[in-house]
């Protein structure tokens, strides 16, 4: 009897596509898996980069793509003659690993049939117990869906401050750009992402002035030495005598580093465990610094960064007010500790980061599912509301038993679920569900409806990662 193989689709190309995939294949189960997206195939924007000087922001030692693993990634380190457990880095060689991972699980597991299709997302609807997605070479129809769409672009800065801007304003930090060494540069943010492009100008010898601007002028905080973290433990408090704890911790002999690491597999349990009043005052009032402080840079990153305020970057705390484009370059006026100055730039750099608020989301396929009721935003406008196993909420609050999300979608969930090791967590919590919700239905299904007819590509076949079958 021939197996006929249940049908996952998973909108999304990049690194939570790889873990899922790997992530079921423990099961077993002859799955059909087709995924939807275009960019760099597993590596997704994060670990596309090229540049050498673009470091994970997580040591080696926690970046193993298997959960029951922990040696995974140091394994091919070594390998590859490369690192260390507490070294950190390049992500663009993280990406080949991510390649490299997902080729030796497809060849260890043929009943795992997976097909990719390079296209953009346009829409999802839910038909006679189906799923169909849509997309801009057509539909594929499939069992459940996984949406693993990444972190939203930040909103455009061009559209806010009046005509004639856009050739001064980079919007999309990871698309490729150009600026002369001798460019005037204003950075907005003052994030990781930031920092990246700040790397990327000081390794190319930019010479010109380099201002990084944010509401509070903060830098991500480094790393430490990689010590083992210890076992604090923060009791259920209100959020200011957590945070108050959180502090003395920090002081009783440790690294505050080590403290941050130690409560990491605890975020999700700590968020859920505040009432929404309470997440809305930490939002407000402690994210910020939660965050400068959860994000760290790597070592050799802060120190470049470091050693470039010495010549010609600064970091500034204010906003940005205003831009007029001028005949020598684009007069911005900026907001500097309550006074306003005026400056001339030829570049800005777009890093506000992420847009969180789905409601307002840039994603046509977002904006769609949100539209049609299948999804609805969290009410802290943190990615869209999904239940404790990751399933989308519709409209009505309903849980779609066979509809699930990934990463920053799930932020108003799971809050810590941006980064390689909680998602790694999380892609296996799916795929178990994925695993149970098949094993319940029927041992055979229909070969799903797909008028691209896309050859599905087993093990072997699977050589060159940028086909669009």
């Amino acid at each position: 009897m021939t197996v006929m193989h249940q049908h996952l689709v998973i909108c999304g190309n990049g690194a939570s596509a790889a873990l899922l995939l790997m992530a079921l294949a423990k099961y077993g189960r002859p799955l059909r898996v087709t995924v939807i997206g275009n960019g760099a195939l597993w590596r997704g924007v994060a670990y596309s980069t090229t540049g050498s000087h673009h470091l994970l922001n997580v040591a080696s030692s926690n970046m193993s793509t298997d959960e029951d693993d922990a040696g995974h990634f140091l394994r091919w380190l070594k390998a590859h003659r490369r690192g260390s457990a507490d070294s950190f880095e390049p992500r663009g060689l993280y990406g080949t690993y991510l390649e490299d991972s997902v080729r030796q699980c497809l060849s260890a597991n043929p009943g795992l049939l997976v097909e990719h299709v390079a296209a953009q997302l346009l829409g999802l609807a839910h038909h006679a117990g189906r799923w169909r997605v849509f997309h801009d070479r057509g539909m594929i129809a499939g069992d459940a869906v996984v949406l693993a769409t990444g972190i939203e672009r930040p909103s455009p800065l061009s559209g806010r401050h009046g005509e004639g801007l856009s050739p001064y304003i980079i919007e999309d930090p990871w698309h490729p750009w150009d600026a002369r060494t001798s460019d005037r540069i204003l950075i907005v943010g003052t994030g990781l992402t930031a920092v990246d492009c700040a790397l990327s100008l000081v390794h190319a010898g930019h010479t010109g002035d380099i201002v990084m601007l944010s509401r509070h002028g903060l830098l991500p905080l480094p790393h430490g030495p990689q010590l083992a973290p210890g076992r604090t433990e923060l009791p259920a408090l209100s959020l200011s005598r957590r945070m108050k704890y959180l502090r003395e911790a920090s002081g009783n002999g440790l690294p505050w580093q080590s403290v941050f690491d130690s409560l990491r597999p605890h975020w999700a349990k700590l968020w859920n465990a505040l009432e929404q009043e309470e997440q809305v005052r930490f939002l407000r009032h402690a994210a910020l610094f939660f965050n400068v402080h959860r994000h760290r840079m790597a070592p050799a990153a802060a120190a470049t960064i470091a050693a470039a305020q010495k010549r010609n970057l600064r970091v500034s705390r204010g906003r940005l007010v205003a831009m007029t484009p001028g005949g020598d370059g684009l007069r911005v006026t900026l907001r500097l500790d309550g006074v306003e100055t005026a400056m001339t730039f030829d570049k800005v750099i777009n890093c506000i980061g992420p847009n969180s608020n789905l409601g307002a989301s840039g994603q046509t396929f977002i904006q769609t599912l949100i539209g049609a009721g299948l999804a609805r935003p969290h009410p802290l406008g943190l990615g869209i509301e999904v239940d404790e196993k990751s399933r989308v909420s519709g409209r009505d609050g309903a849980t779609q038993f066979s509809l699930f999300a990934m990463g920053a979608l799930c932020r108003g969930r799971w809050w810590e679920i941006t980064a390689v090791p909680e998602i790694r967590r999380q892609a296996g919590d799916i795929a178990r569900c994925i695993s149970m919700l098949f094993a319940s239905g029927s041992a055979e299904m229909p070969r799903p409806y797909n008028p691209l007819a896309p050859g599905a590509l087993n093990a072997n076949a699977l050589q060159s990662y940028g086909s669009t079958s």
